[in-house]
């Protein structure tokens, strides 16, 4: 579905890398349990997690919440009680590393935990303008009325990189190739597994004079299914031990991104393979990882170690810090040899 927002996608192509990464502080947990629910229904309604959205009030106690602005407050999946913090990671390893994630903060709803996320645009309420946001899904289904988005990743149905790349040249996405390198040099990164049709899209900012300005790639949003949100606590121990379940994490055959190269491919490609294709016409498309490749890994490391101080009922254990950290690095590795073999 196409919605009529604002928000000037300029807003997170222009973050501020050495910005204050912690704008939340380990005493500062938000409590949205007072916020009013949004008067449409929520964008995104796939997937197992619980999930509302909610207003802002028009005051916020927190320099950092936008007034009168859409949150949505996600929770994790029952079974996995950890997985509101892989979103909130997500977002201070996307100002670290200049990839656009929308903010994720840690709060808590009628006693529960969960990320408060900000969506990444809002209603018009002035003369300013909109943005036109559309799914991926949809732009699918634009260019094969046969696509079904319920079955998208499904053979002949899947969201493969050679559609993406119709699709996105087609609508004169501005810089769409280097955005979509970074957001899945990104997701390598972080491990997530879900960047599927519908968790990923493209917004166009028109003016009151109807004036529409370039298209832009979203930021990466919907980052809950990564850094091995679904190993239990009980398990990290060993895991932690097992130095070569991380090495097979990364490199082992189960170790694939949701993106296809092809249309035909129903096993996913490799963790690089989407990088390199992108890269195939454009070698020095491969210079727009380097900010998450050098990213300092001290700065990594306060990122956890800080959310590990926050006190939520469901709180980020050291084990679950160590192990993050582990995949983090490992990855890490990945891409800088990636980097090393074949940047320009």
């Amino acid at each position: 579905m196409s919605q009529t927002v604002m928000r000037a996608p300029v807003d997170f192509w222009t973050n501020d890398v050495w910005g204050d990464l912690f704008d939340q502080k380990p005493d500062g947990i938000l409590d949205c349990s007072e916020w009013r629910r949004h008067s449409d229904e929520p964008v995104y309604q796939e997937g197992a997690r619980e999930k509302v959205l909610l207003v802002s009030p028009q005051s916020p106690t927190n320099g950092f919440i936008k007034p009168l602005h859409p949150y949505l407050f996600k929770q994790s999946d029952h079974r996995y009680p950890s997985q509101y913090w892989m979103e909130i990671i997500a977002y201070r390893l996307g100002r670290l590393t200049g990839v656009p994630v929308p903010p994720a903060y840690v709060a808590l709803r009628d006693g529960a935990p969960g990320a408060l996320i900000e969506w990444f645009y809002a209603d018009p309420v002035d003369d300013w303008g909109r943005i036109n946001f559309t799914l991926g899904g949809e732009l699918l289904l634009g260019r094969d009325g046969n696509y079904d988005r319920m079955r998208g990743m499904s053979v002949g149905h899947c969201h493969a990189l050679d559609a993406v790349r119709e699709i996105l040249d087609a609508a004169n996405v501005a810089g769409w190739r280097g955005a979509f390198c970074r957001m899945l040099s990104f997701d390598v990164l972080i491990a997530n597994g879900d960047r599927h049709h519908n968790n990923w899209g493209i917004w166009q900012h028109v003016g009151i004079d109807g004036q529409a300005g370039d298209r832009f790639l979203a930021p990466a949003f919907d980052n809950g299914s990564s850094l091995g949100h679904e190993r239990h606590e009980q398990k990290l121990p060993d895991l932690l031990n097992n130095a070569d379940w991380f090495i097979n994490h990364t490199h082992g055959r189960k170790a694939r991104h949701h993106i296809r190269l092809a249309s035909d491919d129903n096993k996913g490609s490799r963790l690089a393979e989407p990088i390199l294709a992108l890269a195939t016409d454009n070698p020095h498309i491969l210079d727009s990882i380097a900010p998450i490749v050098s990213v300092p890994w001290g700065k990594i490391e306060e990122i956890l170690d800080t959310l590990g101080r926050f006190d939520a009922p469901v709180a980020l254990s050291s084990n679950r810090q160590r192990f993050v950290k582990r995949i983090l690095a490992t990855r890490l590795k990945l891409l800088r040899e990636l980097l090393d073999e074949h940047g320009a």
